[in-house]
């Protein structure tokens, strides 16, 4: 069943791939002022997947939704976690860069450890963060009355933004201990040292936790089709 999705999910976005790949080989032979360029790229790539896979929630009687892939033949649950594989797949050229390039690498190996767990629990996160996005999007159009729309979209923001602030504290204060590391004399140290009052271990474990229990909400709220 997976093999089967893979394979429809390569043929149908072959353009998309291949754009990458063109993206990827200009950005190389740029050097280094391609590689934001690149990060970019494939930062964004994933978001093209989002509503293909999990079924748009922008959609007319002729496309193809959700509630046509809880038709099929087989539990729920197991296909809710095809479909994060799916997913994960067009995530990985982000993790591959992230992974081997040689500028990513930390100097000091507890900053490497939570660099890399960092990684994956991020990726995790903005994984759930759009299937939270499309299933709440879906809600707002189909099923609230228009009276309550306005504050549903607004909790949709602060959840969004707010998963993005916390991300983004965990990274600018692992990145700036790091940067500290590889050299004791920073121009920004006042400014650096600012932000060590939310510690990277305990954003990226509250990170985890948020999963924890995000993972079976989104689940339970994906297998249905209310």
């Amino acid at each position: 069943m997976i093999l089967h999705f893979l394979r429809r999910d390569f043929r149908d976005c072959q353009l998309y791939w291949a754009i990458l790949l063109f993206i990827t080989i200009a950005a190389l032979v740029s050097g280094a002022i391609g590689l934001p360029v690149l990060f970019s790229a494939y930062f964004m790539f994933p978001s093209m997947a989002q509503n293909y896979i999990l079924g748009s929630p922008w959609r007319t009687q002729h496309q193809m939704s959700r509630h046509y892939l809880l038709a099929l033949p087989i539990s729920h649950r197991r296909l809710f976690v095809i479909q994060q594989v799916r997913m994960l797949v067009f995530w990985l050229p982000l993790l591959v860069l992230m992974s081997c390039l040689p500028f990513t690498m930390p100097k000091s190996g507890l900053i490497g450890f939570f660099y890399y767990f960092g990684l994956l629990v991020s990726v995790a996160l903005f994984m759930h963060s759009q299937i939270w996005s499309a299933l709440e999007m879906e809600r707002i159009s189909t099923y609230l009355p228009k009276g309550q729309r306005l504050w549903a979209y607004i909790k949709f923001f602060i959840v969004t933004a707010g998963t993005m602030m916390i991300l983004g504290f965990g990274w600018a204060n692992l990145l700036s201990n790091d940067l500290i590391a590889r050299s004791p004399r920073v121009p920004l140290w006042g400014f650096l040292s600012l932000m060590r009052w939310l510690p990277t271990p305990v954003i990226f474990l509250a990170a985890l936790i948020l999963l924890v229990f995000w993972i079976p909400h989104n689940a339970r709220r994906w297998c249905v089709t209310l």
